[in-house]
């Protein structure tokens, strides 16, 4: 076999190799929301950053591995917890609990599952924003193809020097 062929055959099969390797890429997606108590007028601030995005109602705890929750001003309430609910009274909302009251934000349908800036559904004067971001990560494969190319670059320098 020539020299020609085999580096043919060499580049095909590393082809097909990445191929193979190909997987899907990861994200991270944050959710930061900020909007005010109904009643006692403070701030609510959550963060939480997930795999994915959320699908399905989800519970998090107000001071979590990758959640935070806050409450400013107003009667300066703690936050317990917050929840993402996927569908009440035709509409997606958080609902923030905290020690001195519950609060419900709404959202439109689908508002979770997608990257953007959004408002509460209902005009309450509250001023609720809701900023959903996705950071994508470099996919395996990716990085599978990035190496072997190195290594095939540092071989070929190699013969160079040698010869």
């Amino acid at each position: 076999m020539g020299l020609c062929m085999k580096k043919t055959v060499n580049r095909l099969i590393f082809v097909i190799t990445a191929l193979l390797l190909k997987t899907s890429a990861f994200a991270d997606v944050t959710y930061t929301f900020t909007g005010l108590q109904q009643a006692h007028g403070g701030l609510v601030s959550l963060t939480v950053t997930t795999p994915n995005f959320i699908t399905s109602d989800t519970t998090f705890a107000a001071t979590g591995t990758n959640s935070s929750c806050t409450i400013t001003g107003g009667t300066n309430d703690t936050c317990l917890s917050f929840e993402f609910v996927m569908q009440s009274f035709s509409n997606s909302l958080i609902s923030v609990e905290a020690e001195g009251e519950s609060d419900n934000y709404f959202f439109n349908l689908g508002t979770f599952s997608k990257p953007g800036i959004y408002g509460e559904s209902f005009n309450t004067g509250r001023d609720a924003q809701l900023t959903i971001t996705e950071t994508a990560t470099p996919e395996p494969g990716s990085l599978v193809l990035l190496g072997s190319g190195l290594l095939g670059l540092g071989g070929a320098v190699r013969r160079k020097i040698i010869s």
